[in-house]
């Protein structure tokens, strides 16, 4: 009999007068001897990573024909082994290229819903877009891609959620039919990844194919916001941003970006000028509600350096950073920044 990794059994080889069809191992007079007529179960040998053979009542150490059977049994383990290996990687591939092509907007409706039922997917149905970020060893392995991706497929067929998986720009994507617990899935990745320093982002459901890229944009804006957080491990839902959601909407590119030069322009121009980093300084400053030791550890800078960037950020733009409105005013303004001008990823 054949096992899989979890002890079930599989497959049960059985001699050519007991089989209901045919079989490799069945048909051979030497192996069908071995195994015809016998009780109990002894596993004999195992393959780690795929699944064991054994003998019900294990037969004599020195017994040929047990030998026999067991080296044809292997063999036929091992095709099968490479079999699954390659369906699983055209499966992968197939799923990462219509993932692509969806995000990127690069296929028609029908075309996706053709694509997507092909490999036993539903895409009418509402969509979650979610992205999964989780610190891994550089260079990474293709072994560790592997090992996340698996654990994404888990964790998700523990919510009983079908989805499609790639990764993306170093980051893994979801489209998972809606309804995903992101914060149960944030707990699982901790639990098979090992580690609980990453970050797990939702947009809002895209209810057709068409509005899968700008669910993606939202999870997008809402990973940035968590790695840019003070608390940046977690999971986070664009429609939980607040303010942050306004700054993002593209009709209100002009005002944003008036709201950048009034309150930030001189900070900016000083930046550029001298090779400073005085608006992300105050942008972590305000982000930590004005913390300095928080500050400090976020920036790796002493306390001194820090009261020292913040008395020049006073001077240089002119704004009391005790007074409630500018900083509220200061911090919209360098979340806007931070959005639009600093390289993703940024954390």
């Amino acid at each position: 009999m054949v096992r899989d990794a979890f002890g079930h059994e599989t497959t049960r080889v059985v001699g050519a007068d007991q089989a209901t069809g045919p079989s490799p191992i069945a048909e051979s007079d030497r192996s069908s001897k071995v195994l015809r007529g016998s009780t109990g179960i002894a596993t004999i040998g195992g393959r780690r990573d795929l699944g064991t053979i054994g003998f019900a009542t294990p037969p004599a150490s020195d017994d040929e024909d047990a030998q026999f059977a067991l080296r044809y049994a292997s063999t036929a383990l091992g095709l099968l082994k490479a079999h699954l290996q390659a369906m699983g990687e055209i499966e992968n591939r197939l799923s990462r290229d219509l993932v692509e092509d969806l995000l990127d907007a690069a296929v028609t409706p029908e075309a996706a819903e053709a694509r997507a039922a092909a490999q036993g997917h539903d895409l009418r149905a509402p969509h979650d877009v979610i992205l999964v970020a989780w610190p891994t060893p550089e260079p990474m392995s293709e072994g560790l891609h592997d090992h996340a991706i698996n654990q994404v497929r888990q964790a998700m067929a523990r919510q009983r959620r079908p989805c499609l998986v790639a990764r993306r720009r170093g980051v893994i994507v979801i489209l998972a039919h809606s309804g995903v617990d992101i914060f149960a899935l944030y707990n699982d990745l901790c639990r098979g990844l090992e580690r609980p320093d990453g970050q797990v982002a939702i947009g809002e459901p895209a209810l057709t194919p068409q509005q899968i890229p700008r669910a993606f944009a939202q999870a997008r804006r809402a990973l940035t916001a968590r790695q840019q957080s003070s608390k940046p491990y977690g999971a986070t839902a664009y429609a939980d941003l607040g303010v942050t959601r306004i700054l993002a909407i593209e009709e209100n590119a002009a005002e944003v970006e008036r709201l950048i030069s009034d309150w930030l322009g001189g900070l900016l121009d000083y930046d550029k000028l001298h090779s400073t980093d005085l608006v992300p300084t105050l942008a972590a400053y305000l982000d930590r509600g004005g913390n300095y030791d928080e500050t400090a550890r976020a920036l790796s800078v002493h306390r001194n350096t820090l009261r020292y960037r913040l008395a020049r950020i006073t001077k240089i733009s002119g704004h009391d950073l005790t007074d409630v409105d500018t900083r509220l005013n200061l911090h919209l303004a360098s979340r806007a920044w931070m959005e639009r001008h600093q390289p993703p990823g940024r954390s």
